[in-house]
This record gives structure tokens, sequence and C-alpha cells, in this order.
């Protein structure tokens, strides 16, 4: 809840300060995701998660929101700011998440 950047399993696992098994980070991202309060994105192959911004104190948005890659630096941020619209779908069409990853080159590489 304290980080503004998508973080895998791996990067979960590795900022705990008391370790657990790391199927039981695994699950939970994967309960707290299926409640709708992560927000899922898929950088280089690699499945990261955000609070969704509705969970999220600094923000009183319901909305996915856009991820950012830097191609230099490799950095991801969230861009909480830009939502991501949800698209009317064809019937019979169901979704079931949201993702918007732009790449580009952040301020601090130009």
């Amino acid at each position: 809840m304290r980080t503004n950047v998508p973080l895998s399993g791996k990067d979960i696992c590795e900022k705990l300060v008391l370790k657990c098994d790391k199927s039981t980070v695994y699950r939970t991202l994967n309960s707290l995701f299926d409640k709708n309060m992560l927000q899922r994105v898929i950088i280089d192959h690699e499945v990261k998660y955000a609070l969704r911004d509705k969970h999220n104190a600094n923000s009183a948005q319901e909305a996915d929101h856009v991820h950012f890659k830097c191609m230099k630096c490799e950095k991801v941020i969230c861009m909480t700011n830009l939502l991501v619209e949800d698209y009317t779908l064809p019937e019979g069409y169901v979704k079931k998440e949201n993702q918007f990853l732009i790449m580009g080159t952040c301020k601090e590489c130009q």
C-alpha cells in the first residue's frame, strides 16, 4: 500500500519483514485480485500487482489506471491520473480486467 509502483509476488516476498511461504503470498495476491482490490499488469512476461485506485487512500477514483514503463531505466510507475476507459464490448463478451501499459522514456532519463 505504500508504493506507487506495481509489484510482483517475488518483489513482495523480498520486502516482507517476516518471511512466509511464497505460495501464501501468491494465494493472497490472487484472492485480493478476485475481490477487485488489486489491478494486475503484465510487464515483460511477469505479472505485477497494483492497488486499485478505489482502495488507495490517496485516490477517490474507482477505475483502473495506466502504467508507464521507461525503456531506458526499466522503472514502472502507476499513472493514477490516467484512467483506463471501460469500453463497451459486443454482446456476449464479458470483461474480467483492463490492462494498459505505455512504454517510453521517463523524465529522469530524457
